[in-house]
């Protein structure tokens, strides 16, 4: 159960991500370093 919820948490997170990138290409890079 708690990994089927980290995986929805993710998902969600890279498509915010995805979002951020659209507006700010800086965040790319950002979010390429964190992981």
């Amino acid at each position: 159960y708690y990994l089927e919820k980290n995986l929805e948490a993710r998902q969600r997170e890279l498509e915010r991500e995805a979002e951020l990138e659209e507006k700010a290409p800086k965040v790319k890079a950002k979010s390429k370093m964190s992981k």
